[in-house]
């Protein structure tokens, strides 16, 4: 978060005041991004047959690992096209509320 703030108030060539009280009404920090998009359960949400997905690529079967980095993948996609998104070294993404 602090990487993000001190990005944008060089991008807008002013300081930006540390208001903590606002940014924790204004943004919120998920594990994955996967939890982040369900936390808002929305209708447009992705909806995946994963096994139909699993068997267009070339029949190979994805193992839970795959199959977790593709939603993972898909959820942060979703999410970038609705609200800002800082991804937490380590894992874990912290979304503006929307």
């Amino acid at each position: 978060m602090f990487d993000y703030l001190e990005e944008y108030s060089e991008s807008v060539w002013e300081d930006v005041d540390l208001d903590t009280v606002a940014l924790c009404c204004d943004y919120t920090e998920y594990d994955t991004a996967w939890e982040a998009m369900e936390a808002y359960q929305s209708e447009d949400m992705p909806v995946v047959d994963l096994q139909e997905y699993s068997d267009t690529h070339n029949g190979e079967g994805m193992d839970l690992v795959e199959i977790q980095e593709e939603q993972e993948k898909m959820a942060l996609e979703w999410l970038q096209e609705r609200t800002i998104v800082i991804e937490v070294e380590g894992g874990g993404v912290i979304i503006a509320n929307f």
